[in-house]
Order: C-alpha cells, then sequence, then structure tokens
C-alpha cells in the first residue's frame, strides 16, 4: 500500500483544549461502545408513513431552520436536488442516518466528518505552502462512532459506482476496496504516531492523486483574479453579488477574525465584499460571502479572496447522544476543531467570525480548489480513487489521540475484518437501491409540487 510522507504535526483533542476551542465537560473512556438511538424525527417516520410522507418530512425537518430564514433558498435546493440520484445523495445525508442499521451505529468513537463521499475529497493548502490531498467539507463533523463515516463513504463509493454503470457485484466490490484501504491504513498505524504526520502529497501520492496536484499547483492566481475581480472590486456574475456597501460591523468582525489568527492587518485590509450563491449542495440556500482582500502589495495581481459560509448545526446532532465529553462553544468552533484535528498544518487563513449574530467559517478560496472527476476517470483510476479515499479517511479517524490510540480501539471493535468489510459493502449497496427508490419519490414530490412554492 502507498506510504504517506512525514509532514506537520497535527491538532490532538489535548491542544484544541489548551488553544480554547472546546470545552472538556468530563473525562472520556477510549473504545466505548455506543447504543445510539434513531432520532425521533429522523427515523421512527419511515415506520410510521409510506415512503412519499418519510422522504418529504424528514427533508421538511432537516432544513426547518433553512425554510424558515431562506425559503427561495429552500427552493433552490430543491432544484439541485432533482438533477441526479448522486447529488441527491450529497444534499440529503438526514436520509442516510435515517435507513443507517443500529448495527453500524456503535463502534469506538472518533472524530467523524459526518459526510464522506467522493466528492468531499480534494486538493487543500497547507500552512507550509504545499499543496496536499484530503477531506475538504467539515459542516457535519462531531465525535461519533466510525462505523457511521465508513458506511456513509462506502456507499458514496458505490453510488459512484451505479452512476458509472457498474452492476451489484461490482458496486459491492468498489465498497470493500474503500473499507478495506481503510482497515489497512489504521493497522499502519496501530503500532506508531504515524497518523499524526501523514499526508498525501506530490512527493508520495499515487499517480492520479499526484497529477490532481501537479494541475493545482499550475493554475494561476492572476487568472483566478481576473474572472472575479477587477480594479479591486467584485465583478458582478449570477454567482457573486456585490454589496453596495460594506457595514461598519461586518469590518469589525473581520478585523477581530484578522487579530485573533495574528494575521497582517494590511495584507488582509477589505477592498470589497459579495454575497456568493451557487456553491455546494448540502449548504445550499445557507449565506455565503466573499471578502476580497489587499494581499502582499497594493497590485491587484496578489489579492486575497476569503470565504465565509454560515456554519449550521451538525446533521448527526439528533442522532448522537448530547452528553458526549466533549462540547463546543460553537458550531463555528466545532468545524473548526475538526479541520484542524483531521488535516496537516492547516492554512493559516482558516478561522471564524461572528456577525449579525450569526458563527462564520473563514477560509482562503483560492486557484488551487481541485478534486477527481471520478464519473470521467477509467475504471483502475476509479478503484484507485476509492483506495487512496479509504486511507484519508483512516488518517482523519487515528488522529484523535485517546490513551487506547484511537486505531487500535478501532481495529480491536473489528472482530473479523472479512465480516465488517461484508456487512458494510451489502449495507452500500442496499442503500445505493435505497437512494434511487427515495430519489424516484422525490421527484414525484417535485412534480405534484408537495414541498410548496
Amino acid at each position: 500500500m502507498a506510504k504517506v510522507r512525514q509532514g506537520p504535526t497535527f491538532l490532538n483533542a489535548s491542544s484544541l483544549k489548551k488553544a480554547g476551542e472546546m470545552e472538556i465537560s468530563q473525562p472520556r473512556k477510549a473504545a466505548t461502545q455506543l447504543e445510539i438511538p434513531l432520532g425521533p424525527q429522523q427515523a421512527h417516520a419511515f415506520r410510521a408513513t409510506g415512503p412519499s410522507k418519510a422522504v418529504r418530512q424528514n427533508l421538511l425537518d432537516a432544513h426547518r431552520s433553512l425554510l424558515q430564514t431562506n425559503p427561495a433558498g429552500f427552493q433552490e435546493k430543491l432544484a439541485a436536488l432533482a438533477e441526479s440520484p448522486f447529488r441527491f445523495f450529497r444534499g440529503t445525508s438526514s436520509l442516510f442516518y435515517a435507513h443507517l442499521p443500529q448495527s453500524l451505529r456503535d463502534g469506538a468513537r472518533v472524530l467523524l466528518n459526518g459526510d464522506v463521499h467522493p466528492e468531499n475529497f480534494g486538493v487543500l493548502k497547507a500552512n507550509d505552502g504545499e499543496l496536499i490531498f484530503g477531506l475538504n467539507d467539515f459542516d457535519e463533523a462531531t465525535h461519533g462512532p466510525f462505523k457511521m463515516d465508513v458506511a456513509r463513504g462506502a456507499t458514496g463509493f458505490a453510488l459512484a459506482a451505479r452512476h458509472r454503470g457498474l452492476d451489484e457485484d461490482q458496486q459491492r466490490e468498489v465498497a470493500k476496496v474503500f473499507v478495506d484501504a481503510y482497515l489497512d491504513q489504521l493497522e499502519d498505524f496501530s503500532d506508531n504516531k504515524g497518523e499524526n504526520k501523514a499526508r498525501f502529497d506530490q512527493k508520495n501520492s499515487p499517480r492520479l492523486i499526484e497529477e490532481l496536484l501537479e494541475k493545482a499547483e499550475s493554475k494561476s492566481r492572476k487568472k483566478f483574479l481576473k474572472k472575479r475581480a477587477e480594479d479591486g472590486k467584485f465583478l458582478a456574475t449570477d454567482e457573486i453579488h456585490p454589496w453596495p456597501r460594506i457595514p461598519k460591523d461586518f469590518k469589525k468582525a473581520f478585523a477581530k477574525y484578522v487579530r485573533n489568527l495574528d494575521l497582517d492587518p494590511k495584507k488582509m485590509q477589505i477592498k470589497d465584499v459579495a454575497r456568493k450563491t451557487g456553491s455546494g449542495t448540502a449548504s445550499i440556500g445557507l449565506d455565503r460571502f466573499y471578502v476580497l482582500c489587499e494581499g502582499k502589495s497594493d497590485k491587484d495581481k496578489d489579492d486575497l479572496i476569503m470565504e465565509l459560509k454560515v456554519a449550521h448545526p451538525s446533521v448527526l446532532k439528533g442522532l448522537l447522544p448530547t452528553q458526549n465529553g466533549v462540547e463546543f462553544r460553537s458550531e463555528a468552533e466545532r468545524i473548526k476543531a475538526a479541520r484542524r484535528v483531521h488535516n496537516p498544518g492547516d492554512s493559516k487563513y482558516h478561522g471564524s467570525l461572528r456577525f449579525e449574530g450569526r458563527d462564520f467559517i473563514v477560509r482562503e478560496r483560492g486557484p488551487y480548489k481541485s478534486s477527481i472527476e471520478w464519473a470521467e476517470v477509467d475504471q483502475k483510476d476509479f478503484i484507485k480513487y476509492a483506495k487512496v479515499c479509504g486511507q484519508v479517511l483512516a488518517q482523519a479517524h487515528a488522529r484523535l489521540e485517546t490513551k487506547n490510540h484511537t486505531e487500535k480501539a478501532i481495529l480491536d471493535g473489528v472482530a473479523k475484518k472479512k465480516d465488517f468489510k461484508a456487512e458494510v459493502a451489502d449495507f452500500a449497496v442496499q442503500q445505493v437501491a435505497q437512494t434511487y427508490e427515495d430519489y424516484q419519490v422525490f421527484q414525484e414530490l417535485m412534480r405534484n409540487q408537495d414541498f410548496g412554492a
């Protein structure tokens, strides 16, 4: 299996506590086996009603806040979900977890990503300037049993396999590749601390990922900026909507973010702000803004674009015990903590701010953002991609340090590797079929306008 290069050290739970990003309410035992009850709204509807009502109610429950604050955004998201079964899967994780059996809701505790699928992996910039490949979305992250991430990741790849025209046996094999790579990577870490420095970069990645990183590195900041801004102002497009003026409260909030991260205030001086639409799937309808900053000089070619996205509660919040030993002070702190634990040497720009009573995650939006076009690569590369993503998830899970080592706790909870792979792969294939059924129900609901106008 591919060896992973030693890179910058990760933050673990102890260092996060020292940094003030989480409050430890009580000591936590490692490798706790959990029995997690289904949330009353998210799960019991499937037993109490027919499929149409169940799908409709689940989506309404999951988007209640969006419905109240941005009804038009909810309709925009519904339109995006209707594009394909895979995009429907991406944007309806609450529906997925409602179908998850109890046997895949227990196991050693980790810092879950919460929304693992083939399109939540991509290129990131580390604080040492190197581009790396890893998980790139942490909106749903929280503490919980490792099996929940593994099951969603395996299902995501099995669903992608069906999208590529593969039959059920082939979908099952793809899911097994993902799970096998996950377990093998954990075994590599079980006797050492390698997970704290492991990462995929241009020096150690398989060809598929190496080429992706090289392509990302070759992208021009000048061209990236030219498409989005001119003369220190954002260009108005269908997705970028410049503000007519920048409120003083916003400037204060952004200045506080700059101070908290000890960034250069001259480099981070605000030139313009715009509302951003049309990004993501699960996060469609949520407020997102772009901030154009001065950069290293007064020349436009080195300007920076910072992205602000409102932090919302994890979809897993209603499915996991509230007293889990770790309480975050805000949704933004939860997302920040997950990114810093999961990714090596996180970008120096990744932080948060509070504006108009809401918490926002802040990150740089640079030209290097790239991901694998899994529907376009050949079959061998698709399998390799599933393997790499399984390894990346294992790296992320192993980085939450416990007395008994997280990776050892996970492996100890998998009595027979072969049986666990089979259980997850069988569920993944069944869930692919279920996703297509739910998608068909959803399309019928849309045709009948059962979500309202």
